[in-house]
């Protein structure tokens, strides 16, 4: 595992950085739908570098067959399951972009994108910037 790998993971396991809260926004939780969610995130957090993390294998890792890990994160977040990795894929690298962890296209590798432009393209669409800006701040 390279430098970049590492920060990437050091950032999954940062307690300051407010995971669930990627999820949900504000919207408040039960114990239950809370433990099932730190549950959702630890899985991606330990899959965070593997770019074919598929959601087969997130499913069985989480304990829920796929549709029904469909529709409880669907319900939860409005996200489906990829959605939701991806969220927090882009959401680790916009903080290792802004503390400049590496150059873009090494943080897309380590956040699990196989490819630098693709990773711009969504990080875009999500943010409404692209990472290039962050870089230049």
């Amino acid at each position: 595992m390279n430098a970049i790998s590492s920060t990437s993971r050091t950032y999954c396991n940062n307690d300051n950085f407010n995971k669930i809260s990627l999820f949900t926004g504000e919207k408040p939780l039960n114990y239950v739908n809370e433990k099932f969610l730190n549950r959702v995130l630890k899985v991606i957090q330990n899959h965070i570098t593997e770019n074919e993390f598929s959601i087969e294998e997130f499913s069985r890792e989480v304990g829920f067959s796929r549709a029904h890990l469909h529709r409880k994160l669907k319900s939860l977040t409005g996200n489906s399951a990829s959605r939701n990795i991806m969220l927090f894929r882009l959401s680790i690298a916009r903080e290792m972009i802004r503390n400049q962890e590496g150059n873009i296209s090494e943080i897309a590798y380590s956040v699990g994108f196989s490819s630098p432009v693709y990773f711009s393209r969504c990080f875009k669409n999500t943010f409404g910037y692209p990472p290039s800006k962050l870089e230049e701040t």
